[in-house]
Order: structure tokens, then sequence, then C-alpha cells
């Protein structure tokens, strides 16, 4: 018996799928959203994404059928190749968690569960969100500098079949392999950072387990900037995991981060770097251009839901440097 559809809820949506996104996830996925959708009385058509092409080439297709509401059933790497296409439409962007990585979904509050996704999304208010883009490429989530970088090229080559327990074995990988880089850091004309580090991260949205360093909440993707994270470089690099999950030391010798938020970030690193956007590996790179674009798209969910004053960064934007777990301003 079909369910009553609401005036909030959309008449037809486009499912972009990545049939491989989850280890196969994504192709349940996308039979479980089409079936509730329908019990809604909404029409569900499936364009399907292809290794070569990505998914912005399924995108297009569903624009140019008319669709209206652009859904993805896949993680940020499958999402990313197809907002340039969503935002020229002034398209809706649905987000039904069926990746390995699924930050932008946790950040508007989807459930993880495919079937309760798809109930969640209808239910939910169209709003505005910020992008990011890196040179000439958008993204939703976070651009990766060194390490982190790394890491996401050696999980995205291993991956397929491990789930989130290839970003885990990729870190310790990483740890490995990873180099201290000499970078300048500038934003709004003033060098932010100077000096060498072991991976710095950009973000829209905060960062969620397993990518949980202590600048988590501090970004927020309604307020027209990004967050920078910066892991400096420091003899105890083995303590590095501990950072990324989290772990609080009181030993002054560990990684000191440096934090900072602005609308703009420009980095030149002193060699070529490892570069990652939304979890997926892209060229390496020494100068890197990095902006806010606020309210570029628009989005069913929550919209800076996990923001709030008191854990939000300074509204100035000063450097925040955290050694040991102990903020303390810069100057």
């Amino acid at each position: 018996m079909g369910q009553e559809r609401r005036c909030n809820q959309p008449e037809a949506v486009a499912l972009v799928v990545n049939p491989r996104a989850g280890g196969g996830k994504g192709a349940r996925g996308y039979a479980e959203a089409a079936e509730i959708l329908r019990a809604y009385g909404i029409e569900a058509a499936s364009f399907e994404t292809s290794p070569e092409a990505g998914a912005d080439v399924a995108a297009q297709a569903a624009l140019s059928a008319g669709s209206e509401e652009i859904w993805v059933v896949g993680g940020d790497g499958t999402l990313r190749p197809a907002l340039a296409s969503i935002v020229a439409a002034d398209a809706v962007l649905g987000v039904i968690p069926a990746g390995t990585s699924n930050c932008l979904a946790m950040e508007l509050g989807a459930p993880p569960e495919v079937r309760a996704a798809v109930a969640w999304l209808l239910e939910q208010p169209i709003g505005r969100m910020d992008l990011g883009r890196c040179d000439d490429q958008l993204f939703s989530v976070r651009v990766g500098i060194g390490l982190e970088a790394l890491g996401a090229r050696i999980a995205e080559r291993d991956k397929r079949g491990l789930g989130p327990l290839a970003y885990v074995l990729a870190g310790i990988k990483a740890l490995r392999e990873g180099q201290a880089t000499p970078v300048v850091i500038r934003a709004q004309g003033e060098t932010v950072y100077e000096g060498r580090t072991l991976t710095a991260i950009v973000s829209n949205v905060t960062l969620h387990p397993m990518l949980r360093f202590l600048g988590r909440g501090r970004a927020n993707p309604a307020d027209g900037t990004l967050h920078i994270t910066i892991v400096e470089d420091a003899p105890a690099l083995v303590h590095l995991g501990d950072w990324l999950m989290g772990a609080a030391h009181d030993e002054p010798h560990l990684q000191r981060i440096v934090e900072h938020r602005a609308p703009a970030f420009e980095i030149e690193a002193g060699r070529e770097v490892e570069v990652h956007l939304d979890g997926e590996a892209t060229a390496r790179a020494r100068r890197l251009k990095i902006e806010c674009l606020p309210g570029h798209i628009k989005v069913r969910g929550k919209v800076g839901r996990y923001w709030s004053p008191t854990t939000g960064i300074s509204r100035s934007g000063r450097t925040t440097k955290l050694l040991s777990g102990t903020p303390e301003l810069m100057m």
C-alpha cells in the first residue's frame, strides 16, 4: 500500500548510482531506494556511473531528461564529479550513504541505512550549502595534501571489499612512506603558516572518526569559510595515528596541530605533494588555490547542524595552535 506524498516531497527523483560503491552497497542501495520512493508514489529513474566517466555523465543524463532532484547513491568520491553539473542546473542534491566514506551524508544528518536515509530525505527541507573549489575542481567535504592524501591514494587502490578497514590499513602504510614537506599557507593576503608539515586538510564539513582531528566541529558548510588543520613535523611520527583517532596526550613532544579558518587559502609546497579531493586521489601539485563558494548548491538535509558557538573556532579567523590538546591563540 502506497504512502501519502507530502507537499515538500518531489514528484520524481533521479538516482545517480555507483554500483561498485561500498563493495557493492551502491547496487543494493539503488534497489532499496527505488522501492521506498515508489511506495510514496514518487517516480524513480536510475542513471549508472562508470569507472571511466564517473558520476558526471550520469548526472548530466539525468538533468537532460528533465530531473530537478539528483540523489546520489554512493560515497563522497562518487558524488564529487557530479557537483559541477548539479550546480549549473541549480538542481537539488540528495545524498544516500552507500560508499566507504559518507562524510557529507553524515554532515547533513542522514541515517546510515539506505531505507531509513531515503525516508529521511523525503522529510527534509531544501537549503543551500557551501562548496569548496580547489583550482578548477569542486569538492563538498575536504582537500588533503601530504600524508593524508597519500593514505587516500593507497586506500583507493586497496579498499574494494575491505570497507572502512581499508582506511586504517592505508594510514599505517602512509605513516611508513610519508615525508614532511616545507609549505607556506596564506589566507587573505597574510601568511598563516610557514614550516614543515606532514599533512594539511582543508575542510568544508566536520571530520568524523578515522578523520577525527582535534579540529572536529570547527568546519561549518553554511558560514562561507573553510577550516584548515595542519599537522606539523615532529619526531614522534608514530603518534600521528593517535591524533587521527582523536586521542589526547599530555606529552609535550607529540605533533602540534595548527588550525585556521578563512574564506580561501593558497598553499605552496617545497616539492610536489599528493593531493586528494573528497577521499579520491588527484594529481600531485606544488601550488593550490582553495576557496569557499558560499551557498553554492541546493541540498536536502540539515546544513551546518554540528556547528555551535562553543565548539566553533573564533570568528576572528585567528590561527589556533593545539599542542598536546591545549589550545593557544596565536596573535
